[in-house]
């Protein structure tokens, strides 16, 4: 059985040194991935690829998570090439197709594998509260023809999902003893807890793929929270997306062009501000990223028939100084 380095280094997890789960032979990795697809009562397992010495072509028909312990890997992922590094997380489909080589001595991927079952209703309600996994989860179990669809995580080796991805891995390992299901539902879903915790940096829209249901969700959540300065250009460039097909997303999801959106977005922030503060107009006007008030308080009365001066003395209560 081969020595992993990584483990040296986490006293913690050095009881994993007794699982047979570090593989250099692809003909191994394809074996273990049969038995756990003929037995029923298995819905997750766990191997570590270390000093392989080729590309890695295997197939796998179930959710994937492979994270990059240490080195650096090229990465085939429905041809198209990339090269991540340790600390890269990528959670794929069971129709994506990832074929890897290592590029680095000492190099170590980490590859977790669900079955449909382990999703149970428990664990996908609870998936609710992290609506980008939630939908990937849901398009999984609910689509007949099945598309690839992967996201790219860019985290740090330092970040505690590392710490997170190797406590999901000890328990996979340790449920053929011990460690029921529950046990490992919940290290993943503090996995995943974690992920959405740091994806507004560390998810790379540009070098995922996700169905057009899942990728609007984040575009219009990345617009309901940066309201004040957002483009269209600028939603094109963090999602890699032509501006004219990013418009046409939108617009068939909310029957509204980007610049209708953005401004009813900005208005219904207005309107909290001017009914739950005493901040000027012409300051809520530069918060929401309007630098012309008289421009601000054109589309105000458009929208309200009113001014925001009158809005605000027609329908705000008497907002208390802080104390």
């Amino acid at each position: 059985m081969s020595k992993s380095s990584i483990f040296q280094k986490t006293n913690i997890f050095e009881t994993l040194q007794d699982y047979d789960c570090f593989l250099t032979d692809e003909s191994k990795i394809k074996q273990l991935i049969e038995r756990f697809k003929q037995d029923q009562s298995e819905i997750s397992t766990a191997l570590i690829c270390q000093n392989s010495g080729g590309e890695l072509t295997y197939r796998v028909p179930f959710v994937r998570i492979l994270y990059v312990l240490q080195g650096t890997i090229r990465i085939t992922i429905d041809a198209k090439l990339v090269e991540y590094s340790a600390g890269c997380f990528i959670i794929a489909s069971p129709a994506t197709e990832i074929f890897y080589s290592e590029l680095e001595d000492d190099t170590e991927v980490m590859t977790l594998l669900f079955k449909k079952d382990f999703f149970d209703l428990v664990l996908v309600n609870q998936l609710a509260d992290y609506p980008l996994f939630y939908d990937f989860i849901h398009y999984v179990m609910t689509e007949k023809e099945q598309k690839s669809n992967y996201f790219f995580f860019a985290c740090k080796p330092e970040d505690d999902t590392r710490y997170l991805a190797l406590i999901l891995l000890k328990e996979i390992l340790s449920h053929k003893k011990n460690s029921p299901y529950k046990v490992v539902r919940a290290a993943f879903l503090l996995l995943i807890a974690e992920l959405d915790r740091l994806k507004d940096i560390s998810l790379i829209l540009k070098e995922s793929v996700v169905s057009s249901n899942m990728l609007v969700g984040e575009i219009l959540k990345y617009i309901q929270l940066h309201y004040d300065v957002v483009t269209l250009q600028h939603l094109s460039d963090i999602f890699g997306l032509h501006p004219n097909y990013l418009s046409g997303l939108i617009k068939e999801n909310t029957g509204k062009l980007f610049s209708q959106h953005l401004a009813e977005v900005r208005l219904e922030k207005a309107v909290y501000l001017l009914l739950n503060t005493n901040l000027s107009i012409s300051k809520i006007s530069e918060m929401l990223g309007y630098m012309d008030k008289g421009y601000f308080f054109k589309l105000f009365k458009k929208h309200f028939q009113m001014s925001p001066r009158k809005y605000r003395l027609a329908y705000q209560k008497e907002v208390q100084p802080p104390q």
